[in-house]
């Protein structure tokens, strides 16, 4: 868990819709904690609630007035092959897509794409088979073909892999956090081969839908 100690920076979590969950600080009868989940990272903050000794702090005035009514709820209901549910409420489902790429024996940057199929998800980790020391590759998340974000078409939303040596034969990337996706958007891969060979090179994305 990691604590935080400014309640504008906690907010950002309430204001994502993030439950937070009440605890009463054992050693201070006038502090409660709030802990929030995002992914698979917890954040706390301990605020002064006026039960006893104090007048309640601005920040948990704020909090009563504004997020308190959408603490303590269950996250941890249990669905058939849904892992959890998320910290958001809905329900997570883990779905593993494989795709490849098929290397034209040159030394020219190739790509490939992957279009994620569903209305929300959530990305934790990226594998690669057969890749050969020395190639190197770029992970980079486009905008739909038709623009659905920017509205200019296959436009570079963000990066989350820079020149990227894998390992030879296997590689797994997994991430601290999750991120999330939605439909129509792509993982877009660059790939530099080290050397001529025709080969096939095979990706795995480990994604979450949120249904």
């Amino acid at each position: 868990m990691k604590r935080i100690h400014n309640w504008d920076e906690f907010k950002k979590y309430l204001d994502k819709g993030l439950s937070p969950q009440e605890v009463k600080d054992d050693e201070n009868e006038d502090q409660t904690w709030l802990y929030v989940t995002d992914g698979y990272l917890q954040f706390g903050i301990r605020l002064y609630d006026g039960t006893t000794y104090s007048d309640p702090s601005t920040e948990w005035t704020d909090y009563v007035n504004n997020y308190q009514s959408n603490a303590n709820q269950n996250l941890n209901e249990r669905t058939p092959f849904a892992a959890k549910r998320h910290s958001n409420g809905k329900k997570l489902f883990r779905r593993v897509h494989g795709f490849k790429l098929d290397l034209d024996g040159t030394l020219n940057q190739q790509n490939v794409t992957f279009t994620i199929p569903y209305v929300s998800c959530l990305m934790t980790a990226a594998e690669i088979v057969d890749a050969v020391a020395g190639d190197h590759i770029n992970f980079k998340i486009l905008d739909s073909t038709t623009g659905l974000v920017t509205t200019v078409p296959n436009y570079t939303l963000n990066q989350f892999g820079f020149n990227v040596y894998p390992a030879p034969k296997f590689h797994q990337e997994i991430s601290e956090y999750d991120s999330e996706l939605f439909g129509t958007l792509q993982v877009c891969v660059e790939y530099t081969p080290v050397n001529t060979v025709m080969r096939s090179v095979y990706f795995n994305l480990v994604l979450h839908e949120l249904v």
